[in-house]
């Protein structure tokens, strides 16, 4: 509804790519990462930590804007994040 409220002049393809955009799990992760929401998370599993760990680090070792979608092919984003 956001969405379509702002951006009154644009057509329903683009609105449709703006919601799957904004719903996108890689895009969540990051916001999550952005705000250290993953150290709030409750689990007893190793390899989610791994996971997560190295998704941050990926982030933050990015050259470019670390908060911009990874362009270096299919990223592991663990699901939870999002």
């Amino acid at each position: 509804w956001h969405l379509f409220q702002r951006y009154k002049d644009i057509g329903p393809r683009e609105l449709t790519d703006l919601r799957s955009a904004s719903v996108n799990n890689e895009n969540l992760a990051q916001v999550a990462v952005r705000h250290k929401l993953q150290q709030h998370l409750q689990h007893n599993s190793g390899l989610l930590l791994e996971n997560i760990t190295e998704f941050v680090k990926r982030l933050e070792d990015s050259d470019e804007n670390k908060y911009m979608l990874l362009s270096n092919g299919p990223s592991k984003v663990p699901k939870v994040l999002g």
